[in-house]
């Protein structure tokens, strides 16, 4: 039987460390951020290609391993924490460090992990994969459109809905 105060203590510690860490990545990820726009950096093509392959290397490892751990922590306080109030304690640290990461990102990290997400789409649509695998191709229609609907819904600004206009 699992000893579901243990479990929770694990998780909560467990999401009281990555907040702490997400705290303290703010300065360094909006400094990326501001880096892009510094003369310094663009006015050396080669320096400028090495602060991409930089800022693409930390800022993207950083999303994309706190996203994956913070999901695992959502699979697990869903199958291990069946107490309400346990729950919601969670479910809310899970939804700050969230919010606090989608802050840091802004707007440009939204809008270029979608407008990715859309072109590698739209690359996988003539791949061989999709008939051997039987794989239904208008999944990829329909992903395609969940992106844009929710561009057209929520980036409400003609700037904000493609990385091509930055």
């Amino acid at each position: 039987m699992i000893n579901e105060e243990n479990e929770f203590n694990k998780i909560y510690d467990s999401l009281s460390e990555i907040e702490s860490l997400v705290d303290r990545m703010y300065v360094p990820t909006t400094t990326m951020e501001d880096g892009i726009h510094k003369r310094e950096i663009v006015a050396n093509r080669g320096n400028y290609k090495k602060f991409v392959d930089f800022e693409i290397n930390f800022t993207h490892n950083y999303y994309d391993f706190i996203t994956t751990i913070v999901h695992k922590l959502v699979d697990i306080t869903n199958s291990k924490i069946h107490s309400e109030k346990n729950s919601q304690i969670l479910y809310m640290k899970i939804i700050d460090i969230l919010r606090k990461m989608t802050y840091q990102r802004g707007h440009r990290g939204v809008i270029g992990e979608l407008d990715g997400a859309a072109e590698k789409f739209k690359n996988s649509k003539s791949s061989a994969f999709i008939n051997i695998l039987d794989i239904d191709i208008n999944l990829i229609d329909d992903a395609l459109n969940v992106i844009e609907n929710f561009k057209s819904k929520f980036l409400t600004d003609p700037h904000e809905k493609s990385s091509q206009s930055l």
